[in-house]
């Protein structure tokens, strides 16, 4: 007979945008695995010689395209999952990686999307105030100021 896991306590740190097809991910909803797969898809488009290729060019290729519409999916996911989830509850800790994720990616699209500098801060602002929902969710203290 398995052993049954403790759920982790608020001491222990939460790998909350790890791969969803990890064994500690296997009891995720769906809407959520998707939400991180994206995620973990958008940060190798990040990491792709493609990608450094057309930026040190300057040029909006295709590479740079892709990431904005992976950027731009993730964030809408992040608005949706909960909407999708079925027959069970979603714990605080399912909302904090959700919340995590879409700030990551909120922070990350104005990069690509053609955001002006005066747009700039405020997206960041929105970007923030979702990791302090992440943090808060989790019972985590908040950021020095």
């Amino acid at each position: 007979m398995p052993a049954v896991s403790e759920p982790p306590s608020p001491a222990v740190p939460v790998a909350i945008s790890a791969s969803p097809f990890s064994l500690s991910n296997s009891a995720l909803p769906e809407p959520l695995k998707a939400l991180i797969a994206a995620r973990v898809g958008a940060d190798s488009a990040l990491q792709s010689p493609q990608l450094e290729a057309e930026l040190a060019d300057g040029t909006a290729g295709p590479s740079i395209q892709a990431l904005k519409l992976q950027l731009i999916e993730i964030i809408a996911l992040g608005n949706t999952w909960k909407t999708k989830v079925v027959g069970r509850k979603i714990t605080p800790e399912e909302d904090a990686r959700a919340c995590f994720v879409q700030a990551w990616a909120m922070g990350r699209v104005g990069e690509y999307d053609g955001t002006t500098p005066e747009e700039l801060p405020g997206k960041l602002e929105n970007s923030l105030s979702l990791y302090a929902e992440a943090g808060r969710l989790l019972n985590l203290p908040p950021p020095p100021q």
